[in-house]
């Protein structure tokens, strides 16, 4: 299946879902992001605004703020992405994409000071490996993550780098994902159901 069709499909998946069972699931991922050991040592969490089917994240936005975290949405700038800080009274606008962002970006955050990103997808494998809408905004976020492939450089997934947690609904699971090189990896997917290769 092309790369395209795989995008269709597992769309018209979580597209499918019904109100009722995608309420269920933002609950039920909230659950088991704060079930998380890194959730729970992480106090700077990206967390992003759900369109097109993506598991609602809403619930555990709140849950965050309550336990104190510092959550931050992605901006979009030209090609490029950031992070802005996201508190209850943050007013929003849809950007091109349709997708909310802070009206205001004052307090933002580098990609590299975040110690958690809750990462949307459309597919991901049981390698962790994510294919995303086909913007790469992540991955260009991200790139420092991912080591030259000589082996040599400043690609590193411990210590204070963050961690890429993908999110998703259990049904976006594939078999298999081939990653270009210069996909960035997660290091683990939460579902509504699961938690898989978790760090």
């Amino acid at each position: 299946m092309s790369i395209q069709k795989l995008r269709q499909s597992m769309r018209a998946c979580r597209e499918a879902i019904t109100p009722y069972k995608q309420d269920i699931a933002a609950i039920n991922i909230a659950q088991n992001i704060r079930a998380t050991a890194i959730y729970q040592q992480s106090r700077h969490v990206a967390v992003y605004c759900a369109i097109g089917g993506e598991i609602n994240l809403q619930p555990l936005i709140e849950a965050a703020w309550a336990d104190g975290k510092q959550c931050y949405l992605p901006v979009v700038q030209g090609n490029n992405m950031t992070f802005a800080r996201y508190c209850e009274d943050t007013e929003v606008i849809s950007n091109v994409f349709g997708i909310n962002e802070p009206v205001s970006a004052r307090v933002v955050i580098t990609a590299a000071d975040l110690e958690l990103v809750l990462t949307p997808l459309v597919a991901f494998d049981r390698k962790a490996n994510r294919l995303g809408m086909g913007g790469g905004y992540y991955d260009r976020a991200f790139s420092f993550l991912v080591p030259p492939s000589d082996g040599v450089g400043n690609g590193c997934r411990k210590g204070h780098w963050p961690t890429l947690m993908g999110v998703a609904h259990a049904c976006q699971e594939v078999d298999l994902l081939h990653p270009e090189l210069w996909d960035v990896p997660l290091d683990c997917v939460v579902t509504d159901q699961d938690i898989h290769t978790c760090v």
